[in-house]
């Protein structure tokens, strides 16, 4: 029963690597391209409306602020449903717990003890 445990705790710790390593990387890949979009979509309007740039580049400031934050919340919402570390194992953990603090009742009905003389046959 404690290599099945063992087992378990294993298996969620991977899954649970796992599942960090993806969202770091989808992370990562998000803030390159949305550096990049944001960057040359600033140069571009900066140039188009170049009597104005001051006004522009304070604006685009603003939309990126909101972009991060935005972003920052979608993160903090996947960590959140990211699942718990080794759930399942202490769950199981705590089952097993419950069982060893119980006594033991043996299952089904008890068996009367087989008497050691044969009862005398009754009278003919």
């Amino acid at each position: 029963m404690g290599f099945t445990r063992l087992e378990l705790m294993f298996v969620e710790l991977q899954e649970w690597v796992e599942g960090l390593i993806r969202i770091f990387f989808w992370a990562i890949v998000m803030i390159f391209a949305a550096a990049v979009a944001l960057l040359i979509g600033a140069f571009a309007l900066i140039f188009a409306f170049w009597e104005s740039r001051v006004t522009v580049a304070l604006i685009e400031m603003g939309a990126f602020a909101l972009l991060v934050i935005g972003a920052m919340y979608m993160l903090r919402r996947r960590l959140r449903m990211q699942r718990g570390l080794l759930v399942a194992t202490l769950a199981e953990f705590a089952k097993d717990r419950e069982l060893f603090k119980r006594p033991h009742i043996p299952d089904g009905p008890s068996v009367p003890p087989v008497p050691a003389v044969p009862p005398e046959a009754p009278p003919l």
